[in-house]
């Protein structure tokens, strides 16, 4: 199972150095900008993620250019303490000469680190990081970044011990019912060979 994509709806917690970083929320060609090496954070993603959910994996999702030729990489962090604590960052590639292209980094099985549970996916725990790494005279246009989250419930391992449970009540019913004939057979049979005696 998973969350499906969820853009941000705040920004600038810690982090807040990107002009116009809320054009990020919709992929609608209004583009936050930055240029050099500048940070910005996001968060309140509603991920709504069920009481009791196993977190399998997250991945980042970001769709913008940079306007110089040639691709570049922004370093990605993640939080589950708005911020305080993060993850080890992972690079994201963004394309360059005015070719918007989206990309993605994380996977279904990839947790960056760290052992969520699901109080640290809410939105005042999830917090996301970017840095821009660029060097002085590259200039950024981001159009939307999303977060996906994939995770699992417990409804199959409920549904696992009811059957295991029906089934040994079954077993227990057919092999009581079973012992109950044969012993039922076995005495009737002793009586009738005393009584022809």
């Amino acid at each position: 199972m998973d969350t499906g994509w969820k853009a941000p709806s705040t920004e600038g917690e810690i982090w807040n150095n990107w002009a116009n970083a809320e054009n990020v929320y919709v992929d609608d060609g209004n583009y936050a900008t930055a240029a050099g090496s500048k940070t910005q954070d996001y968060a309140t993603f509603a991920f709504g993620l069920p009481a009791g959910a196993i977190i399998r994996g997250i991945e980042f999702y970001l769709k913008g250019f940079k306007e110089q030729v040639g691709d570049t990489t922004f370093p990605v962090q993640l939080s589950w303490d708005s911020g305080i604590n993060k993850t080890v960052a992972k690079n994201i590639v963004v394309s360059g000469g005015n070719i918007e292209a989206a990309n993605t980094i994380g996977a279904s099985d990839d947790r960056w680190g760290h052992e969520w549970i699901v109080s640290e996916t809410s939105d005042v725990n999830f917090w996301v990081g970017i840095d821009t790494n660029g060097a002085v005279g590259e200039d950024f246009d981001i159009n939307h970044i999303q977060v996906k989250i994939y995770y699992q419930t417990c409804s199959s391992s409920s549904s696992s011990s009811s059957s295991f449970s029906s089934s040994s009540s079954s077993f227990s019913s057919s092999s009581f019912s079973s012992s109950s004939s044969s012993y039922s057979s076995s005495s009737f049979s002793s009586s009738s060979s005393s009584i022809s005696a």
